[in-house]
């Protein structure tokens, strides 16, 4: 769990950890999703990545069994602005899916 929360979301958006381009538009999504985590119940309002630094640890602390619920949550959050699907079914599916995890989270 002590995964780093950059590197794990670049890892399931196929995006290499040595490519760093694209950090700054992925901590900013990160972080407006880390809000919407803490509106869930999860991790403290103050709480945001500046880098590779942050591990899911840090953001669960006690709550570590909603670990990939997290990770799923910010994932799609993270998807759907900076690589959205060209299918809208595609699409449908991934807001579907980010509406059950905030649901199933709170």
């Amino acid at each position: 769990m002590d995964d780093s929360i950059l590197l794990t979301i670049k890892d399931m958006l196929n995006i290499d950890a040595g490519i760093t381009d694209f950090d700054n538009d992925l901590i900013v999504l990160i972080n407006s999703s880390l809000s919407t985590l803490h509106q869930l119940g999860i991790g403290d309002a103050q709480f945001r990545i500046t880098g590779n630094d942050e591990p899911w640890s840090q953001l669960l602390g006690d709550k570590d069994n909603y670990l990939e619920s997290a990770k799923e949550l910010v994932y799609l959050d993270v998807k759907i602005v900076f690589d959205p699907p060209t299918s809208s079914i595609v699409m449908e599916a991934y807001k579907e899916l980010r509406q059950e995890q905030q649901w199933r989270i709170a």
